[in-house]
């Protein structure tokens, strides 16, 4: 079982560093994801996000890590 925890545990990092990674390449200075459970959390560095800005972060982490829209926040900070 912990063989089995490791994996998934390992699996999720490399999941939030891809989608970390990708939403850098669609121009933002820095990104945060959190993937928990059925969830994600994003955190990017702007300002603000326009709605489409918003969608495209949440299509990163939904080809990423699966994630349905709907268990996707994405927040913008300064």
């Amino acid at each position: 079982e912990a063989a089995a925890r490791w994996l998934t545990l390992t699996e999720r990092m490399g999941q939030e560093v891809d989608a970390e990674n990708l939403i850098r390449a669609r121009g933002f200075a820095d990104a945060l994801v959190v993937l928990k459970d059925d969830a994600a959390t994003v955190i990017v560095r702007a300002n603000e996000l326009a709605p489409l800005e918003v969608a495209r972060i949440a299509d990163v982490v939904i080809r990423t890590a699966g994630v349905r829209p709907e268990n996707i926040s994405v927040q913008a900070r300064p």
